[in-house]
């Protein structure tokens, strides 16, 4: 009798942004081609048990917003970016003000 072959799926992050809709986004360094104000990815993660450091760039216009998440597998991270008296500012659901850029 044949063993059943088992296979290792990659571990995944999911990654949600609600942002202005004419964003650029950069995951990683990599330009995103995505549209609309809240945009969302399945982010493949290297292992399962272990926090990941991911970057994400937002461009809006001439301004500019770098923020390092954490993402960690079988999670789901959310990330609000606004335009805030001329700034970008990212938030995480529920928390203060964690970068700006001018």
């Amino acid at each position: 009798m044949t063993q059943p072959t088992v296979v290792a799926s990659t571990p995944t992050a999911t990654l949600k942004l609600d942002l202005p809709a004419d964003a650029t986004v950069l995951l990683m360094g990599k330009q995103m081609h995505k549209a609309g104000s809240t945009r969302q990815w399945s982010v493949p993660l290297t292992t399962a048990d272990k926090d990941h450091a991911y970057e994400i760039q937002v461009v809006v216009g001439a301004k500019k917003v770098s923020h390092v998440a954490t993402l960690r597998s079988g999670e789901t991270t959310r990330l609000n970016v606004t335009l805030n008296d001329g700034n970008l500012v990212v938030r995480t659901s529920g928390a203060a003000d964690q970068l700006a850029a001018k």
